[in-house]
């Protein structure tokens, strides 16, 4: 439904094989494997080829290998002006992975919600809590718009997707303080208990979808555009499909391997 705000380019590399390792001879030594390792140096090359240097802070590649695994990792750059607090998510993101769907969920989605909305993990990785270190960490990044999805308090009237939690439109959504994301089992909640966030399925829930909305107008509109949370619920309400709406449980929280590098 937006789609009218993107540039979109189709950058062709070919390989002289399609092994993926290390000195393989892929164009970018990619490898099948979850997190994706690659060439960043060759793979700018080839960015730059499609969009000017200047613009990769509003620029994200998504990085498809050719085989059919269900592999993949997203690469998150501050912006340069690390220090100006935009609140759009903005900076460079990479979202690469295989091109297999598995059983219907997709792996695409879950990196590009990394890589372009700068969305947090949403599923658990171990049971331990998240550190006081990390969480100054995140929140940090947190006043560029960074990690929305993600809040370190189970409070439903000051946790960043409050609005959402009383709002009887949503109320089949059932948004609210679920405990544990960013890969830790205790001191940070997510707002749904699955997502595509969460187990690459069941869609983007609502404060993600908001957090999309807010980085796609304010690129495509500039910096006199303005956010309205009611002008936003309106523009979802109406256009988001059941399967974005519900996020009624269809899988616990799987450990896995966590997938963002920041750098």
């Amino acid at each position: 439904s937006l789609k009218n705000f993107f540039n979109i380019y189709e950058v062709a590399v070919v390989s002289e094989n399609e092994h993926y390792y290390k000195g393989s001879k892929s164009a970018f030594d990619a490898t099948n494997t979850t997190p994706v390792m690659f060439d960043s140096d060759k793979l700018n090359k080839y960015v730059l080829k499609a969009v000017d240097e200047k613009q990769l802070d509003a620029t994200t590649v998504v990085l498809l290998l050719n085989a059919n695994t269900e592999v993949g990792s997203a690469d998150l750059f501050p912006p340069d002006s690390y220090d100006s607090k935009t609140d759009y998510a903005s900076g460079f993101g990479i979202a690469a992975c295989g091109l297999g769907l598995g059983d219907g969920g997709s792996v695409l989605l879950h990196e590009f919600g990394h890589a372009f909305a700068k969305l947090d993990e949403e599923y658990v990785q171990d049971g331990g809590a998240i550190s006081a270190a990390s969480i100054k960490d995140k929140q940090k990044m947190a006043e560029m718009g960074w990690w929305s999805n993600v809040d370190f308090t189970s409070d439903l009237g000051k946790i960043k997707w409050a609005s959402y939690v009383n709002d009887s439109r949503y109320a089949s959504q059932h948004i609210g303080a679920y405990e544990g994301a960013a890969t830790y089992a205790i001191g940070v909640w997510r707002p749904t208990e699955t997502s595509i966030m969460n187990n690459d399925y069941d869609g983007y829930n609502a404060p993600s979808r908001e957090t999309f909305y807010r980085r796609i107008h304010k690129l495509a509109l500039g910096s006199s555009w303005t956010f309205d949370i009611e002008e936003f619920k309106k523009w979802d309400l109406e256009h988001s499909t059941p399967s974005t709406r519900s996020a009624a449980p269809k899988r616990s929280i799987q450990k896995r391997v966590s997938d963002i590098r920041v750098h």
